[in-house]
Formats: C-alpha cells, sequence, structure tokens
C-alpha cells in the first residue's frame, strides 16, 4: 500500500473522480485538495502558484500514483 493511499484511504473514491475529470476536485472537495498538495509538496513536487497549472500537476501524480495501485 502506498503512502498516498494509506493516508488518503477513505478518499480514494474521490480522488479517482478528479482523475477521470467527473469532479474538479479544487471546487468539489477544497480541503482535500489542498491537503493532497500539501502531501506531494512535502514529497518535492514544486509548484508554480498558477492556480491551473498547479491543478493540472496534482492531477497528474494523483493519476500516476492511482495507475500505479491498480499495477
Amino acid at each position: 500500500m502506498s503512502q498516498l493511499q494509506t493516508k488518503f484511504r477513505k478518499s480514494i473514491g474521490v480522488l479517482n473522480d478528479a482523475v477521470l475529470r467527473t469532479i474538479e476536485l479544487d471546487y468539489s472537495q477544497p480541503k482535500l485538495y489542498k491537503k493532497v498538495r500539501k502531501f506531494y509538496s512535502e514529497r518535492g513536487m514544486t509548484f508554480t502558484g498558477d492556480e491551473v497549472a498547479d491543478y493540472q500537476t496534482v492531477i497528474d501524480c494523483l493519476t500516476e500514483d492511482l495507475a500505479q495501485e491498480v499495477a
């Protein structure tokens, strides 16, 4: 089980929905989005301060990490 899955185990379904673009995580779950963003920031991900670019970076990271969970 990865750190992402351990830390956000109750929210994996919501994170999958964000990856599948059925929800906008930053609008529908802003607190969760901030926690996920902080999670990646603490692991060395650099954010630009641009909301759109940062959101896409978070989604890209989630896509990669959640795909590894399935594999």
